[in-house]
């Protein structure tokens, strides 16, 4: 778990990730990472919260690492999404709350990363989008639908047909970054 840190305070954990270059992309090695921090966590019966950041004041996590996927076949592009889907489902579906708090760019994976915890904090830095259509990919991580769910499929479908993004939520009906 080098791409991930976990710091206790009493009943409270915060988990880290990083890419060590700033932006917190969201590579294969960081999904697993995460995963494995989420999976520690999860058996940890003092935790009573969970706070998920991107190290660094640039990006909460700036999406998926485009270069690694356009190295990837078929087989490859399947596995990269399915983990990164299970993985924000576990996020979404672990008994205690979670808190994303968003520092910085929170694009692609990354918003949809934001989108699978409880509760979001941004900071007035942060910025949501999901920039990848204009690349011609779409959300892969189940970000359509938590997006959906939290500002409405209008706003969502605009976002993501448009590859708009928002400063700390602002103008999406209801407020991704509250």
């Amino acid at each position: 778990m080098s791409n991930v840190e976990i710091s206790k305070n009493n009943n409270i954990a915060v988990l880290t990730f990083s890419d060590h270059q700033g932006m917190n992309i969201l590579r294969s090695e960081i999904l697993r990472d995460l995963e494995s921090g989420i999976d520690t966590l999860k058996t940890d019966e003092n935790i009573y919260c969970l706070v998920i950041t991107g190290a660094g004041k640039k990006a909460f996590a700036a999406g998926a690492d485009i270069s690694e996927m356009n190295g990837f076949n078929e087989a490859e592009i399947r596995n990269y999404i399915s983990t990164g889907s299970k993985l924000f489902r576990k996020i979404e579906l672990l008994d205690i709350p979670v808190i994303a708090a968003v520092n910085g760019y929170a694009f692609g994976g990354g918003c949809e990363l934001a989108c699978s915890c409880d509760i979001r904090i941004a900071a007035d830095t942060a910025t949501f989008g999901q920039p990848e259509v204009t690349l011609g990919i779409i959300p892969g991580f189940g970000g359509t639908l938590r997006l959906a769910r939290l500002v409405g499929v209008g706003k969502a479908k605009e976002l993501i047909f448009t590859g708009r993004t928002v400063k700390n939520g602002r103008g999406i009906g209801n407020r991704l970054g509250e």
